[in-house]
């Protein structure tokens, strides 16, 4: 079963910013998790209640959250692996 990827707002801007064969790669990988969000992803420890996870992609990371129930994936943050983490 294939996961719908979708964007917030935000993501989609820090998408827009990097360059554009780190975007191609970004895309590929979230193609790839789509198959098996878990498989590719590490859970992150934080107070939400809700959980989220995050995939690297060389130096950069992207975060989201799956919601079984809607069969999709949100991705929430895309960035730095230095910088995206400071929210959670």
């Amino acid at each position: 079963m294939k996961y719908n990827v979708l964007y917030t707002n935000h993501a989609r801007k820090e998408l827009k910013k990097l360059p554009q064969d780190i975007q191609i790669r970004m895309k590929e990988s979230l193609n790839i998790i789509s198959d098996d969000p878990y498989k590719h992803a590490k859970k992150l420890k934080c107070d939400r209640k809700v959980p989220l996870f995050s995939h690297r992609v060389g130096k950069y990371r992207i975060i989201f959250h799956v919601a079984h129930e809607k069969i999709c994936i949100l991705v929430i943050e895309i960035g730095d692996r230095k910088s995206v983490y400071d929210e959670f």
